[in-house]
């Protein structure tokens, strides 16, 4: 917490552990916090993350954070890979594989991200709620069960998109009921192997233009 990281490098391969038919992962620890790394109140410059095999609720979570932020890489999470609260960050390079909930997701803050690939993601690929505004300009998302997912008084932009093999490819709504509805405007995208190209909700608005 309360640091600068510049050009620095986070490498973290979390070790298997042997578990028991009925163990399970902690979601929260005794200090209310979520992921195997928390970053809280830290500015990036720079920086990169990479990170495999974490078996928490996050196995990166980044709070009340700003900043510049080169790559990010994660493999085999237990539950979301990415988790963003609270903070105002640009990431240049996102590569996630193989999380057992949602790959990326994004609340309270302003985010920019400029390349994303993201594959096998067993709930969303990207979801950002909770009053959060988002801009991506090349996003490639395969086998999730949502592509995009823009909520609860959220406005997401994507320049250019690319989905496969995904239930949902778009989806606008609301969740919470303190928040209203979703926007999600998309330029150019290509959707294909889908069951539903959109989800829309009430008060909620899906633009392809």
């Amino acid at each position: 917490k309360n640091q600068k990281l510049k050009n620095i490098q986070i490498k973290l391969i979390f070790v298997k552990k042997n578990k028991k038919k009925n163990d399970y992962f902690q979601r929260i620890n005794s200090r209310g916090l979520s992921g195997c790394l928390t970053l809280y109140k830290v500015e990036f410059t720079q920086s990169s993350i990479l990170a495999n095999r974490g078996e928490c609720e996050d196995s990166v979570n980044i709070i009340l954070s700003r900043g510049d932020i080169n790559e990010v890489k994660i493999g085999d999470a237990l539950s979301d890979a990415l988790d963003i609260d609270f903070s105002n960050i640009n990431i240049n390079n996102v590569t996630i594989k193989n999380s057992l909930n949602d790959c990326l997701d994004f609340s309270y803050g302003n985010y920019k991200i400029d390349k994303v690939v993201l594959i096998n993601c067993k709930d969303k690929g990207i979801s950002i709620g909770e009053s959060s505004n988002m801009i991506i300009k090349d996003a490639f998302i395969s086998k999730t069960n949502v592509g995009i997912a823009s909520k609860d008084s959220s406005k997401v932009f994507v320049q250019n998109g690319e989905f496969k093999e995904i239930k949902t490819c778009l989806s606008a709504y609301n969740k919470k009921q303190e928040f209203f509805g979703a926007i999600l405007n998309i330029k150019k995208f290509k959707c294909t192997n889908y069951d539903n190209l959109k989800n829309l909700g009430k008060d909620s608005l899906i633009v392809n233009k």
